[in-house]
Parts: structure tokens; sequence; C-alpha cells
């Protein structure tokens, strides 16, 4: 059974369906209708506003293909889940924004995939992860599928996909050369990324390689610019701008974020009371052989040297006791 749940973006009555046996976070807040939810997609909308078509890829329930809709963008929303994808589809006919819901992975290559059903947590299946009660789901590459609209009126694409940001972009590359390359706001989850066997240097240097730069937006007029590859946080969200396409930026504050691998990121790690919080880089890497002599988290070390790179994980309060005295 979904139940309805109208929030407002500040300007507009927006409607989302939620199943009431839901219990994951995002479906908690939309039952407690809390606005702050969509505070995220509204700063994004207020920092970077063309209009014209928006793709949500990872879509969930709504919040940013909705958020959009209602000011006046033309959405595409991908939505791996089929129950999730169902709830978009009554919201929309209860809203009826310029919204359309396609129930389908978004993938590098078209085909049928394994996908984990998760809430706003789902992913497809890759080598590392081994999930029961896992679902066929059509898979489908954005190369594909925009033979179908109007590329060059794309003007900014989300995407949130639990690890596989970068094989989306992969499927996307003709598209993103015929739509003028434009913004993508994306998320950075260290943890799922390596369900695909990546790392946060492989995130990176694949936008980088395409002529993206990461920016995070603080308010509606400034960002920051990202020249460091540290965040004090697990999960980050970056509004990628091409090198062609700077000007998106004019009348922005742009700041200048810090390329120094200092320690700023203990400061932050300080303040976080949950463990996840806490971005691992050199301190971790130069005192392996210190570390080693916790148990728990043995597994986790393996994991950092097979990697061999700047990794984002749990870890537990001792460590976190150890890094405040240190």
């Amino acid at each position: 059974m979904d139940d309805l749940y109208v929030l407002s973006d500040g300007s507009h009555d927006i409607g989302f369906f939620v199943n009431k046996n839901n219990t994951d976070p995002i479906s908690k807040e939309l039952k407690a209708k809390n606005a702050a939810l969509l505070y995220q997609s509204v700063q994004l909308l207020n920092f970077y506003n063309p209009h014209g078509i928006f793709l949500d890829i990872g879509a969930n329930l709504g919040i940013f293909s909705f958020v959009f809709g209602a000011n006046g963008y033309k959405v595409y929303a991908f939505e791996a889940n089929i129950d999730n994808a169902a709830q978009m589809e009554k919201a929309q006919e209860y809203n009826q924004f310029d919204v359309t819901i396609i129930p389908s992975a978004v993938t590098e290559k078209s085909g049928v995939y394994f996908f984990h059903n998760d809430g706003p947590f789902g992913h497809l299946v890759t080598a590392i992860i081994d999930h029961e009660h896992d679902s066929l789901v059509n898979g489908i590459s954005i190369d594909d599928w925009s033979r179908h609209i109007d590329a060059a009126s794309v003007n900014l694409i989300k995407i949130d996909v639990e690890g596989s940001e970068i094989e989306v972009v992969k499927g996307m590359s003709r598209f993103l050369k015929t739509a003028s390359y434009p913004a993508i706001y994306t998320e950075f989850n260290g943890w799922c990324l390596s369900w695909s066997q990546r790392t946060m240097d492989d995130f990176f240097d694949f936008f980088s390689n395409l002529g993206y730069h990461p920016y995070i937006i603080k308010n509606q007029t400034t960002a920051e610019k990202v020249n460091c590859r540290l965040q004090p946080k697990c999960v980050v969200d970056f509004l990628m701008i091409h090198e062609s396409n700077l000007s998106i930026l004019n009348g922005k504050t742009i700041l200048e974020g810090s390329s120094e691998m200092d320690n700023l990121f203990f400061k932050e790690a300080r303040k976080k009371s949950n463990p996840c919080e806490v971005y691992y880089y050199a301190w971790t890497i130069l005192n392996v052989e210190k570390l080693q002599q916790h148990a728990k988290i043995s597994s986790f070390l393996d994991h950092l040297k097979r990697f061999n790179q700047p990794y984002c994980v749990a870890i537990y309060s001792s460590l976190v006791s150890k890094l405040n005295n240190n």
C-alpha cells in the first residue's frame, strides 16, 4: 500500500508516494514530511538553472526529478527498482509535471543485469558483491537511449547509482559530445566504488580525462573548486563542469579548495560522531604496521594494500580514539 505525502520546495507543493512498509532513511523522512529532504535538490536548482532537459539517473522516489519538474524542467528519470519506479509513476500522476519515468538501470552497455533491490541503496550486482534475492533488470546505455531525444537540449545530468558512476558515464560518451558536455551532478562514494573494484583516483582520473573538474556547491551563489583528492566524508556530491562550459560559473563566487595534503581532515574527523564519516588517507598508509595490532581491522588493511589508494571505510571506535590522540 502506497501513501501520498506532500512536501513544499518553497515554491511548489510536490507529492511523493511511499510504501507504508518502507523503512529506509529517505522513506522515513518523506513520511515525516520533512521538507529539508528537498534542500539538496533545491540548492542544485538554484545554483544551476538554465532550464531544458534534466536526466535523473538513479531517481529513487523522485526527489530531484519532481523538484526539477515542478520548476519547469523536462525530466527523464531512470530507476531500476520497479517498486520505486511504480511509486514515482503514482506521484507523477498526482503532480502532472513533465516527468517521464523509465524503469531501467543505466549501464555502460545495454542488456540484462542483476540488480540488488535496497530502497535508495539499490545497485547493480558486481563480482565483489554477492547478494541473495537479486532481480533481473533491463539496463540501457544513454548512448543508445538518447537517439530518441534532442540531446542538445540536455543541460544537466544527475547520477546516484551506488558505485557504478564510471560505467554510466562510459555509456554516454557519444551523447556527451553531441550534448556539448552538460554539467554532471554525481555522487562520490568510495565504499560503493570498491564493489566495482574502483578507487577514488579512478573516479577523479576518469572525469579529468573527459575534461570535467569537480566543484562542491556551498549555496546558490557559491561553489568550491576541488583541488585536493581528500574528503572528510564517506559520500560527497560533486558538480562536474566541463572545461568547455566554464561560463556556467559566470556570476558565481568560486572558492579555491586547498591543494595541500595537510591535517585539516583530521579536524573534520574529530567532529564526526559516526566512524563511517572519517576519510582515511596518508596517516593510515604510513602507519599500517601500528594499525595491524588492531585485529578487527586487519581485513580492511588487506583491502587497502590491495588497492594502494586513499579509501573510505567504516572504522572502529578504538581507531577513532587513536586518531584523536595523534
